[in-house]
């Protein structure tokens, strides 16, 4: 149900076998917000296997395939859900998922950080390639003037300035 100007704003940030999603979410009432990974099919009716990493989790089959989903900021919990019906390579699937849920009306802006990484040749990852972020700071206002701007500095030395001010079909100068 649509009560109001809701928006959710997204950034990418590529990184070697994945993605950093930076998101901030502007709904003024009480919401649930799910973010899903890829899914996994399950080959030959094998379920995709699960384990704990940190705050994260990560799913693997048997083929070498292997998901990680690592909350950073925002999140209430990462999970996963088997579907059926849903996945053009078998009929049962397992995906990885980041929740939270809002139960009262205006709570502020928030901003969410994920890791999001993917493999084919069934290794494993390092702690550092789970944990690309070194610094992580939400600024109160991005350089456009907009809120909840989000600084971060990567392991690989590089920095960034999330400013969701220059979505929107504009470019804040």
């Amino acid at each position: 149900m649509n009560r109001g100007p809701e928006r959710l704003d997204l950034a990418d940030i590529i990184i070697p076998g994945g993605v950093i999603r930076v998101d901030r979410l502007r709904v003024p009432y009480r919401n649930e917000l799910q973010l899903g990974h890829f899914a996994l099919p399950h080959i030959d009716g094998k379920p995709a296997r699960i384990e704990k990493a940190g705050e994260g989790l990560i799913a693997s089959i048997e083929d070498g395939r292997k998901l990680a989903m690592m909350p950073v900021l925002g999140w209430d919990k990462v999970d996963a859900a088997v579907h059926a019906g849903k996945n053009p390579e078998a009929d049962g699937s397992t995906v990885l998922y980041a929740e939270r849920i809002r139960e009262k009306d205006y709570s502020g802006i928030d901003v969410f950080v994920t890791v999001l990484l993917h493999r084919t040749d069934g290794g494993n990852w390092t702690e550092d390639e789970l944990h690309p972020i070194v610094s992580l700071e939400v600024l109160p206002w991005a350089p456009s003037g907009t809120a909840c701007g989000v600084k971060l500095k990567l392991r690989n030395g590089r920095e960034y300035v999330i400013d969701h001010g220059c979505v929107d079909a504009h470019r804040v100068m």
